[in-house]
Order: structure tokens, then sequence, then C-alpha cells
């Protein structure tokens, strides 16, 4: 199983990230799950969502990290039929098989497909006393009770003083999400900085909101962490969320696509790194090893992700328009 935490400035759109992201890998045939670390619970406050059980009591001994999971159903009631019909003979063909195990979840067929109509949702504390006391060996092994039901977690942590927290620290990589505002790329710098020095492995930066006057290799060079992703501005997908299911097709929620390809990626490169160099560690190109205060990278080659380079709008394709080629 792979733990992705999604941190940054607030109001960047580390929510929006998180549950589409999630929404992505399901659609790409892998089990995922969001955890919703916000302190604020904003996963669950936009899906309207209102757990009976939280990660507290699943520490307390009160409930299963499973009582904890909340099955969201996802309404398909805003999409048109025919565009739906056409996305799940898509989806037919590019699904993986869940992997069978010893033990059965409730709510997991061993031998089904991902739901992707449904989204989980593990919700977490209430307080920011209650995270920042959260024993990191402790959600981990909350987290591995896991492994057999998912194969990724997306964490939306919330807040921006996360790094030495128990859902930045139990993640395999963190990836830091901007906008193209002045203050978001210096919170995401300072938040960058601080995961480094926790020892955190940075994946890239995810550029959100990003429009024509975007130059993507200045955002991350003031972030001080190469790209992994870039979402499109789009103001009409608001009340869409999450738009990679509601709206499939549309540029952002392909780049949702893209940006969970990215992670797949960068997970990969770092299990060959470990499997294959004596000290293990993360990709180069991934910007474990570069520290966001004294280094930028300035390689601007793709989005750190492997993104093809196909238009989404126009014949430069979507990375060439917001400065990358």
């Amino acid at each position: 199983m792979d733990i992705y935490a999604v941190a940054g400035a607030d109001g960047a759109g580390k929510t929006a990230t998180a549950l589409n992201v999630a929404v992505a890998f399901r659609a790409g045939g892998q089990y995922a799950a969001v955890l919703d670390a916000d302190l604020s619970g904003n996963v669950a406050s936009r899906l309207g969502i209102e757990p009976e059980h939280t990660l507290d009591d699943v520490f307390d001994g009160e409930a299963t990290i499973r009582e904890a999971t909340v099955e969201y159903e996802l309404s398909g009631e805003t999409v048109p039929e025919a565009d739906l019909l056409a996305y799940r003979e898509a989806l037919a063909d590019d699904r993986t098989a869940f992997r069978a195990g010893d033990e059965e979840f409730a709510g997991v067929d061993e031998t089904g497909f991902p739901d992707i109509d449904t989204i989980p949702v593990i919700a977490g504390w209430p307080s920011d006393r209650r995270v920042a006391a959260a024993d990191p060996n402790e959600l981990e092994d909350v987290l591995q009770e896991l492994v057999m039901a998912y194969d990724a977690v997306v964490i939306d942590t919330g807040g921006e003083s996360v790094a030495a927290t128990a859902p930045v620290t139990v993640a395999d990589g963190v990836a830091v999400v901007t906008s193209p505002d002045e203050s978001h790329i210096q919170t995401s710098n300072a938040t960058a900085i601080e995961c480094q020095r926790n020892g955190a492995s940075l994946v890239g930066t995810v550029v959100n909101r990003a429009d024509e006057q975007t130059n993507v290799r200045d955002v991350t060079d003031e972030v001080g962490v190469e790209a992994v992703g870039v979402i499109p501005e789009d103001s009409r997908t608001a009340d869409l969320e999450p738009v990679r299911y509601s709206v499939p097709d549309a540029p952002a929620a392909k780049a949702y696509d893209r940006l969970a390809d990215g992670l797949e990626e960068w997970s990969r490169a770092v299990e060959a790194e470990a499997d294959s160099a004596a000290d293990g560690g993360g990709p180069g190109a991934s910007g474990t090893g570069t520290d966001p205060e004294t280094e930028t990278n300035d390689s601007g080659e793709g989005d750190g992700h492997g993104a093809d380079d196909e238009s989404d709008e126009g014949d430069d394709g979507l990375l060439g328009r917001f400065g990358l080629d």
C-alpha cells in the first residue's frame, strides 16, 4: 500500500487534490481511500459526511479503522447518461483486479474491482491538539490494517504546520500543493523545507489553478521542488467536485489522472532505487535530494511524472502553454 500526503498552503486546493487523486486511482483500477486529516474535516464537510467514528476512537480502542471509514457514494445525476456510459466502457478496458489476501474486510470484494461510484473516506482528528499528539508509529500500525484493502491512501493533511505530524511522517511521499498566488507559493516553500528537515520524501509540487499566464517553471523554482502535476484553472468545476468523477473528460480531470500516474511512477522509481542501491533512497528526479532552501530544480522537463504531451486545449500541450517547454 502506498501512502501519499498532500500538504501546502491553506486555500491552495489540497482537499480537491486529495479527493480527485483518490478518484483517479480508483478509475485506474486501484483500490484507494482518502484519509481526512484536515483539522476542519474538509473532505468530510465537502461531501456532507458526518462520521460516527474517527481516528481518535481508533487510537482509544473504541472503534476499528474500518468503522472509522465511510464508503461515500458519489452521484452521477449531474452527468449526461451517454457520457457516463462511455466512461464506464473505457474504464472496463483498464481496470486492475484487487490483490486477494487471507483476510477479508467489510465492504471490500476481494474478487471484484474498485467501485468508482464510491470513495472511502477515513475520518481523522477533531482537534489540532489530538493530531499533534498522535504517535506516527501508532498511525502506521493502524493504516497497516488496510494493506489488503487498499492499494493507496491519499492524506489530506490540512493546515500549514503539518510537516512534523503523524499524517506526514507516515507517508511514503509528500506532494506539495500551491496555486500561482505568491502567498501560497511562499507557504508551500516553507512547508517543503520543513518536510525535508523532518525526513519526509517530497514527490513534487502540484501547481493548482494554473492559467495561460502561469509559468510553472517559475512557480516550482520558488517552491523549490519540481512539478509532479499541473491542474488548470476552471471555475466551472467548483460545484462538480470531485470533477474526476463528475466530468471525467474535463481538462482538470485529465490532469488529475496524470497526477495519479506521476505519484505511481514516483513510487515505482523509489522502489527500484531501493532495490538496486545499497543505501536505498528515493529517485534523484523526485526532489528528495533537493534542499528547497538552497537549490531549485532547473531541469524544466515535463511535470515530473511522464505526462503525455497531448494537448487538452491547443497544439502546444497543456504544460507547454504553462511555460514548461
